[in-house]
């Protein structure tokens, strides 16, 4: 009972004090300051601490309330922490990491106040390290601010490279010697970060040998940009495909449109990040071609037609659409499309059909 009272809360419901006989309605300022509360994410290449991560937060947000206890009490369900909502999800690159933190940042439904933490941690030197000491955490506050902190092993922040006010290299990172950084050092740190009171009291704190703990940084001095071949940016429930298209693809893609021409599509079988060992020249191997029809829209097209839309509602970070390469079917839960499903980061080659 309690826990269906609170989901009702959560979500635009009443939110009140738990008290023995239930819940008691709130003030309309207290549920607006409840409905101000971020949503966090933490983006992992770690797929087996998740547990121990969801841990790590409650810890972290327990020094770090922006809704006071006795305002609103929420009880503490799997993934809800004092009002907090986390969600940890699992990728296997850093560009992967990198379109969803793109994604959910640039989403037009989503919660004003937005907190991703990024851990792509592979070993990054190949003579192996003291105590456990890796690259640095980067910490990250968006020009809307979005606060992101985490690795930049790779992709992780290039996607919103462009949307960074302001950048700064965590020298604390590796003050504990942990092997589990993700876990013990990344959620206090992106939580003292995220606040800005507790922000300027990290600017002016120091290592144990006098060194600043935050270190401000040239965002093109850290941050990759995003590759320059065209690639899969993002797959999703349905199998539809959104495309990272390069602006000479993009400029092909609108002649094509133009001329009713067909595309043929081929999507590597493998991210762009990884190299194939086993085929000359390190190039990935591709899967089968298949043609596909250019329509303005998902709609636009047939069922079962295989279409390339270049409107689309996922948008890039400097505000152009995504393409996506999609199937209408009748039933998306109990048919696959009709092409390979690639991975995240894979290559894509567009010719004429």
């Amino acid at each position: 009972m309690v826990v269906g009272a609170f989901f009702i809360a959560f979500f635009g419901g009443d939110c009140g004090i738990l008290k023995e006989e239930g819940i008691e309605p709130m003030t309309e300022q207290k549920k607006t300051r409840a409905l101000g509360l971020p949503m966090i994410y933490q983006l992992t290449d770690t797929g087996d601490e998740a547990d121990q991560i969801k841990s790590a937060w409650q810890w972290a947000l327990g020094i770090w309330r922006t809704v006071p206890e006795e305002d609103c009490y929420y009880p503490h369900t799997d993934g809800y922490y004092d009002g907090h909502q986390l969600d940890i999800q699992h990728h296997t690159s850093t560009l992967s990491i990198g379109a969803r933190t793109a994604i959910l940042v640039n989403n037009p439904t989503r919660t004003k106040r937005l907190i991703i933490a990024v851990n792509a941690a592979p070993n990054d030197n190949e003579n192996g390290t003291q105590n456990n000491h890796r690259k640095n955490f980067y910490c990250a506050l968006l020009k809307d601010g979005t606060v992101i902190c985490g690795t930049t092993a790779g992709y992780e922040f290039s996607y919103i490279r462009d949307q960074i006010a302001e950048m700064y290299d965590l020298t604390a990172t590796n003050e504990l010697g942990s092997q589990f950084r993700n876990r013990d050092i990344l959620p206090h740190y992106t939580v003292k970060f995220a606040d800005p009171v507790s922000r300027a009291a990290l600017l002016q704190e120091k290592n144990a040998d006098g060194t600043p703990k935050l270190v401000r940084v040239n965002v093109d001095d850290v941050v990759l940009k995003p590759p320059e071949k065209s690639h899969v940016y993002a797959v999703d429930s349905s199998g539809n495909v959104k495309l990272y298209l390069s602006e000479a693809d993009k400029t092909f893609i609108r002649r094509a449109a133009e001329t009713g021409q067909r595309v043929r599509v081929e999507f590597a079988t493998a991210s762009l990040e990884l190299v194939n060992p086993l085929t000359p020249g390190g190039q990935h191997d591709f899967h089968e071609a298949f043609d596909v029809a250019v329509r303005p829209s998902f709609f636009a097209a047939k069922d079962r037609e295989i279409i390339l839309t270049t409107h689309c509602s996922t948008k890039r970070s400097d505000g152009e659409e995504i393409e996506q390469i999609a199937q209408v079917r009748t039933n998306h839960a109990t048919s696959k499309p009709d092409y390979p499903i690639p991975t995240v980061g894979a290559e894509v080659r567009l010719s004429l059909a």
